[in-house]
């Protein structure tokens, strides 16, 4: 039992270096410096899950309300987020991602997933991919939100 918890704890330490080092390296492909990794983050999260409130932003985010508001405003003062009035509840407001947002999400994607897939090309084999994809696969599972 103390062995399997070794390996596993190795293993877990292993993949959190290397999920480390890509995310690194893949924030040197960013296309818009200004977009740091919280804003990035925000925006897809808006993608995914449509209009919401700052406060839930801020809870699946993880970060005090009072950061959150100056992420917002920034992101909001480039066009990438709007605020409009909840059909539900007036007295709040949802986040919404504009098209702009969506454009600046898209661009900073493609780039990455560009470099992504040129290195993966020329550095591993056919079957390390399809391993690579699989082991993708397994790290969603992992981190399933819910």
């Amino acid at each position: 039992m103390r062995r399997q918890m070794d390996d596993l704890t190795e293993a877990a330490s292993s993949i959190r270096r290397s999920v480390v080092r890509l995310v690194r390296r893949m924030r040197l492909e960013r296309t818009d410096e200004a977009l740091s990794l919280l804003k990035l983050s925000i925006l897809g999260m808006l993608y995914r899950k449509g209009a919401v409130t700052a406060t839930e932003l801020a809870t699946r985010e993880r970060v005090r309300p009072q950061s959150l508001t100056r992420v917002l405003a920034s992101l909001e003062k480039r066009g990438f987020v709007s605020r409009q009035p909840d059909g539900a509840d007036g007295r709040r407001l949802l986040i919404t991602l504009t098209p702009e947002g969506k454009k600046a999400l898209g661009a900073d994607i493609r780039k990455k997933e560009a470099w992504l897939a040129k290195e993966m090309e020329k550095v591993l084999a056919p079957d390390e991919r399809g391993l690579l994809l699989q082991a993708s696969r397994l790290l969603d599972r992992l981190t399933e939100e819910g």
